[in-house]
């Protein structure tokens, strides 16, 4: 029995010693624990906070993108002053592309309400139905915004319209040739930078 309280003094002792130590290391640096714990959550949510903002800055960088390659866009549908020259040259190869015969009536460009240039485009267009189709898709596919502000089809034979709408005369004196021909006036607006 003893040994047995022996043992146990020696345990009690060890542990008390143990405990003392404990206390006296960790008491002193109890509010330095309790600070550097504040300090470890403040930079959480500020890393937190900084990882958003990050996600907001890529968001950020993918829409400037994006506006970008609109602006771009934009700025082709503009005619630039002093480049009239290839513009028109644009009108003709599209017009030699589709076989048709064009004149082209470009006023100068004058001030509009939103500083912006704005010229009339006029142009008259002689071919075939189907070469006329295939021209105006052709003209809509180009890079320049053209306004429409009107459009005659006109039968080239008997220039009859009836509101816009040619009205053909299918009598037998017509040749095939003469009710395909078809004659086209364009009266757009276009705008310059």
């Amino acid at each position: 029995m003893i040994l047995k309280n022996k043992n146990l003094n020696v345990i009690l002792s060890l542990s008390l010693a143990l405990l003392t130590i404990t206390w006296l290391t960790v008491l002193p640096q109890r509010k330095e624990l309790h600070e550097l714990a504040k300090k470890i959550s403040t930079e959480k949510n500020e890393l937190t906070q900084l990882n958003e903002q990050g996600k907001n800055i890529k968001e950020l960088r993918n829409q400037l993108e994006k506006y970008k390659k609109d602006s771009v866009k934009l700025e082709n549908i503009f005619l630039y002053q002093n480049n009239e020259i290839e513009f028109i040259t644009t009108l003709e190869k599209v017009a030699s592309k589709n076989g048709v015969e064009q004149t082209i009536n470009l006023s100068e460009p004058k001030n509009s309400d939103n500083n912006l240039l704005i010229s009339e485009l006029n142009l008259v267009v002689f071919g075939k139905f189907d070469q006329i189709i295939d021209y105006l898709e052709d003209l809509e596919s180009l890079d320049y915004y053209l306004n429409p502000l009107q459009i005659n089809l006109i039968n080239n034979k008997k220039n009859n319209t009836v509101n816009n709408i040619p009205t053909l005369n299918t009598g037998a004196n017509n040749s095939e040739k003469n009710q395909n021909q078809l004659r086209v006036e364009l009266n757009s607006r276009v705008y310059w930078q």
